[in-house]
């Protein structure tokens, strides 16, 4: 109990005295993430090929093969 008393006033005194470092851990790099991640929105990945090779022959097999051309069509 006594741990996490110091942990919560540390985070206290993180955000009432040393604001500008509670800034600096948090606040910046989820702005350069944002940043960033938007230079490479419209370049993102949209489909990824894929190609399987069924070598069973078995019943579970066959119905996953089944499933499979159902929700990802046929491209190529």
């Amino acid at each position: 109990m006594k741990f996490f008393a110091k942990v919560f006033e540390e985070i206290r005194m993180m955000y009432t005295v040393h604001l500008r470092i509670a800034g600096v851990l948090f606040f910046i790099p989820v702005l350069f993430t944002l940043i960033f991640g938007g230079l490479f929105y419209k370049n993102s990945l949209t489909g990824v090929p894929i190609i399987v090779c069924n070598l069973d022959d078995g019943f579970r097999s066959q119905g996953l093969m089944s499933l499979s051309r159902r929700i990802i069509p046929k491209t190529f």
